[in-house]
């Protein structure tokens, strides 16, 4: 297992943070985008907020509004480094280091969208599917280059993992991080809990040492 150095964690840590604004800006100011959402959540209008708890299981957290009523919706972000050479993402099904799961198969977001972020494009999945067919697939595991994490890769554009659509981004990730530096470093100093999920419905208990 290749450790992550101090250096590499605040560099993943702060690609994951623009990432997270890339797709609440977008999910805005990309008509496309916003429209896909209006149309798949039946509303009048979408807002969405990085606002949340510290500990809590998702990204953002967005509404759905009509007239007086909203309801609510979450979004999970991951940040994949693809550029368009390979057919396939990574999902994390278990953290190595600790021993756990990843907490999205716990707390199934409505939505899962994954930011190339060398082409700058979102492909949006539906959360409770994707998260099905990651559990489906534990026979299948793998470990990621880093021996940090076990899971699955899936073509991109699976309906087996929910693929609903693909967009692309509003405005560079350098322009994100060039108008919004206070915010991101702001949230580069919260450190949030790491949860350590032995069990999950579904998957084998991992108290068991070689179960991985």
């Amino acid at each position: 297992m290749t450790p992550v150095t101090t250096t590499e964690f605040h560099k993943l840590k702060k690609r994951g943070i623009i990432s997270e604004m890339a797709v609440q800006e977008t999910a805005i100011w990309n008509m496309t985008q916003y429209m896909n959402l209006r149309g798949h959540q039946d509303c009048d209008r979408i807002l969405l907020t990085r606002d949340i708890r510290q500990n809590a299981p998702y990204d953002i957290l967005g509404y759905a509004v009509t007239g007086l009523f909203h309801r609510g919706f979450t979004i999970e972000v991951k940040s994949a480094k693809n550029g368009g050479r390979y057919r396939t993402f990574f999902a994390e099904l278990v953290q190595i280091g600790s021993l756990s799961y990843s907490e999205y198969l716990l707390h199934p977001p409505t939505y899962m969208v994954y930011v190339d972020i060398e082409t700058d494009i979102h492909f949006w999945y539906d959360g409770q599917i994707f998260v099905d067919a990651v559990k489906a697939h534990w026979a299948d595991r793998v470990y990621n280059w880093r021996g940090t994490a076990a899971g699955v890769r899936f073509d991109i554009t699976s309906d087996e993992f929910g693929f609903m659509w693909a967009v692309n981004q509003s405005r560079s990730s350098m322009d994100i991080f060039s108008t919004r530096q206070d915010e991101i470093q702001m949230m580069m100093q919260v450190d949030k809990p790491t949860p350590s999920h032995k069990k999950c419905d579904g998957l084998p208990d991992l108290t068991s040492l070689d179960v991985v």
